[in-house]
C-alpha cells in the first residue's frame, strides 16, 4: 500500500501564505522594515514621513533643503496655510489672555468662556497660553533654520534615503548602518501614525470638556459662542501639536544617527588600537573624517549648551530674587504657589536628565580619547599626525563649558553633579517657601 503525504502541496502553500501574511501584518503593526528589503523600506518610510510632515507645516522645502522648489505643495499653498495658522494662533493667544485677565461677565460670554464658572479657569488659560506660545515659537525657529539651510537633521535623512548608500559617506560601518535604518524606520513609521492621530486627539481634548460643560447650561447664545471660539482654539493647537510631533521625530532620527556614528567611531578606534598595525595614512583619513564630523556637530552642541545653561541660570536667579523680596504674593496665593512648585519640580527633573545623559556621553568621549592616546604612544607617528589627533581631542571637548586645550581630562560627570547641586539648592528653597501656601 502506498504511503500518502499527510498534507497536499496546495495546503502547505496555503499555510505558508498565511504565515507570511501574519508576519507582514506583525511587522507593519510594530513599524519594522520588510524582511530582506531594509534600505528600500527605509527610503519609502522616510518619504512617507516627509510627505506627512509637509501637510502639518513641519517643513517647507522638504528634506532636500535650498532646492528652490516645493515637492508636495506650491509656494502659494504654503503661504496661505501659513497665514491661516499664524492668524488663528494670534486670535487664540489674545483670546486666552483676555479671558485670564478680564473679569467682566459680558466679555466672557461673547468670547465663549466655557470655563467661566470653574475655579481653575485662570490656571488652565495660563497653561494654554504657555503651551501655545512654546509650540508656535519652536515651529517658527525650525522653519527659519530649514529655509536658511541650517537644520541638520534634514541632511542626514537625505543621505540615508539615497540609493546605493555608502556607509562610510555618513560615518557608519555596515552593521551600524543596518541598525540606523531599522531604528529610523521604526521612528518614522510610528511618527506618521502619531501625526495622523494628533488632530483627533486634540479635538477630543479641547472639545470634550467644552461640550460637557455646555450640556449643563441652557443659554443658546452662550453655547453658540463657545463652540465658535473653540474652533479658533482647536485649529492652531492641532497644527502646532502635530507639527511639533513631526519635528521631534526628525530630531530623534538625527540623534539616532549621531549616537551610532559615535559608537561606530569608538568600535573602529578600539579595533585599530588592539591590532596595533595602523599606518599613518589610515590615521590621517580617520582623523580627517572625525574632525569634519566635529565641525558639523560643534555649532549644534554649543547652541544647546548655552541655551540650556542660560535658561537654568536665569530661572535660578529669578528664584533667588523672588525669595529675597518675598514675591510669593498674597494676591492669588494658590495659583502662584502651584505654578512655582511645578516650576521647581520641572527644573529639578530637567537637571537630573542633563546629568544622566551628558555624563554618559562625556564618558564615551573620554574613552575614545584614551584610545587615541594609546595609538599615539604605540605607533611611530609623525609630529603632524600627532598634532591632528590633539586637535581632534580638543574639538571633541570644545562644545562643553568652553574648555581650553588639555582640559578634557578634568571635565567629567563631576562637573554636571556640581552644577546640579548648586542649582537644585535654589530650587529646593524655592519649593519649600511655597509649601506654606499650598497647605492653606
Amino acid at each position: 500500500m502506498a504511503n500518502y503525504p499527510s498534507s497536499s502541496p496546495i495546503e502547505s502553500s496555503k499555510g505558508n501564505n498565511n504565515d507570511s501574511t501574519i508576519r507582514k501584518l506583525l511587522f507593519y503593526l510594530l513599524g519594522l522594515p520588510r524582511p530582506g528589503d531594509l534600505e528600500g523600506s527605509t527610503i519609502e518610510c522616510i518619504n512617507q514621513y516627509e510627505k506627512t510632515s509637509s501637510v502639518f507645516h513641519v517643513i517647507r522645502y522638504g528634506i532636500k533643503q535650498k532646492q528652490g522648489e516645493y515637492r508636495f505643495a506650491s509656494s502659494t499653498h504654503f503661504k496661505i496655510r501659513s497665514f491661516f495658522i499664524h492668524t488663528f494662533s494670534m486670535i487664540g493667544f489674545f483670546r486666552l489672555l483676555t479671558l485670564m485677565l478680564v473679569t467682566d461677565e459680558s466679555v466672557h460670554i461673547y468670547l465663549g468662556d466655557g470655563l467661566y464658572s470653574s475655579k481653575q479657569a485662570s490656571i488652565i488659560y495660563f497653561l494654554c497660553i504657555i503651551t501655545l506660545g512654546s509650540l508656535y515659537g519652536f515651529g517658527e525657529i525650525t522653519l527659519y533654520q530649514e529655509s536658511s539651510g541650517y537644520w541638520k537633521p534634514m541632511r542626514v535623512l537625505d543621505q540615508l534615503r539615497s540609493p546605493n548608500l555608502n556607509p562610510s559617506s555618513i560615518g557608519l560601518t555596515r552593521s551600524y548602518l543596518t541598525k540606523a535604518c531599522s531604528l529610523i524606520h521604526l521612528v518614522a513609521k510610528h511618527g506618521v501614525r502619531i501625526m495622523n492621530c494628533a488632530p483627533l486627539y486634540m479635538i477630543f481634548i479641547i472639545e470634550a470638556p467644552i461640550v460637557a460643560e455646555l450640556s449643563l447650561k441652557e443659554n443658546p447664545m452662550f453655547n453658540f459662542y463657545c463652540l465658535l471660539w473653540s474652533f479658533f482654539l482647536a485649529c492652531p493647537f492641532i497644527y502646532h501639536m502635530a507639527g511639533n510631533f513631526g519635528r521631534a521625530g526628525y530630531l530623534i532620527m538625527y540623534g539616532i544617527c549621531s549616537i551610532l556614528r559615535l559608537r561606530s567611531l569608538e568600535t573602529l578606534v578600539k579595533h585599530s588600537s588592539c591590532q596595533l598595525t595602523l599606518i599613518e595614512r589610515d590615521i590621517n583619513s580617520l582623523v580627517s573624517a572625525i574632525i569634519s564630523f566635529c565641525n558639523e556637530m560643534e555649532q549644534v552642541f554649543r547652541s544647546i549648551r548655552f541655551g540650556i545653561f542660560y535658561a537654568v541660570f536665569v530661572i535660578a536667579f529669578m528664584a533667588d530674587v523672588q525669595l529675597f523680596f518675598g514675591v510669593i504674593i498674597p494676591l492669588e496665593p494658590a495659583l502662584v504657589a502651584h505654578l512655582l512648585a511645578v516650576n521647581a519640580a520641572v527644573i529639578l527633573f530637567a537637571l537630573g536628565l542633563t546629568v544622566y545623559f551628558c555624563g554618559v556621553y562625556l564618558n564615551t568621549l573620554q574613552s575614545t580619547v584614551v584610545q587615541f592616546h594609546r595609538i599615539c604612544t604605540a605607533q611611530n607617528i609623525s609630529v603632524l599626525t600627532k598634532l591632528k589627533i590633539n586637535e581632534l581631542m580638543d574639538r571633541m571637548a570644545g562644545p562643553y563649558n568652553g574648555i581650553e586645550a588639555g582640559w578634557f581630562g578634568t571635565l567629567t560627570t563631576k562637573f554636571f553633579v556640581i552644577f546640579l547641586v548648586e542649582n537644585a539648592s535654589t530650587m529646593m528653597l524655592f519649593a519649600v517657601n511655597v509649601v506654606g501656601y499650598l497647605i492653606k
